[in-house]
């Protein structure tokens, strides 16, 4: 995906946050629960690569009033990429990334549907560059990796309730802010797709 369609989609998810309609005008409802899932992740931008895997799962938190939800998540979260040429290094870090998420859900009986945007810190705790059997620190293969990073999140997630359960699949496009590396340009793009449930609380 180029960098001239990202704000695009980004507009584009927005405008729908706005338009979406909830047919239960009082729904009301506290979460918490744990999401796990797999991603496609690149570094766009400057010295060209290949895309990789990732990994993403942990713990949230979301409450709704009206038809709007917040909801506030702690994940670790694996991204890689592969160096399209010389060595083939494969670089992997490893973030704790805690989004800040904002949308809206509507829907009727047990099946609800909400899309959602926003904010997303990500403090690196690890990053190693892999070439055969040679595993290196990033800093060490001389990719100077930044404590953190800033993205922005939208994406959609439905959910199926039963009794004060709930069990969702959740789709998101992450787009990176800041470059990922202080001596490379580059910023860590992924798509996501996660699975999970959590227990609704009394409200």
């Amino acid at each position: 995906m180029s960098c001239r369609r990202v704000p695009r989609l980004s507009l584009l998810i927005l405008s729908i946050l706005f338009l979406l309609p909830a047919t239960e005008a009082r729904a009301q409802f506290g979460a918490v629960g744990v999401k796990a899932g797999v991603g496609s992740t690149s570094l766009n931008g400057g010295t060209p690569t290949d895309g990789g895997s990732g990994f993403i799962g942990g713990i949230f938190a979301a409450g709704q009033s009206g038809s709007t939800v917040a909801q506030f998540e702690i994940l670790y979260s694996r991204r890689s990429f592969t160096e399209s040429t010389g060595s083939r290094a494969r670089v992997t870090e490893n973030f704790i990334q805690i989004p800040a998420l904002f949308g809206f859900r509507g829907g009727a009986g047990t099946v609800h549907a909400m899309l959602y945007a926003g904010p997303s810190l990500s403090i690196k705790t690890t990053c190693n560059a892999t070439a055969g059997a040679l595993e290196l620190s990033c800093r060490d293969a001389g990719l100077e990796e930044k404590g953190s990073l800033w993205s922005f999140i939208a994406g959609m997630a439905i959910d199926f309730q039963m009794g004060r359960t709930v069990f969702f699949f959740d789709g998101r496009y992450d787009n990176g802010l800041t470059t990922a590396f202080e001596n490379r340009n580059g910023k860590w793009r992924s798509w996501v797709l996660m699975a999970g449930f959590g227990y609704l609380m009394p409200t």
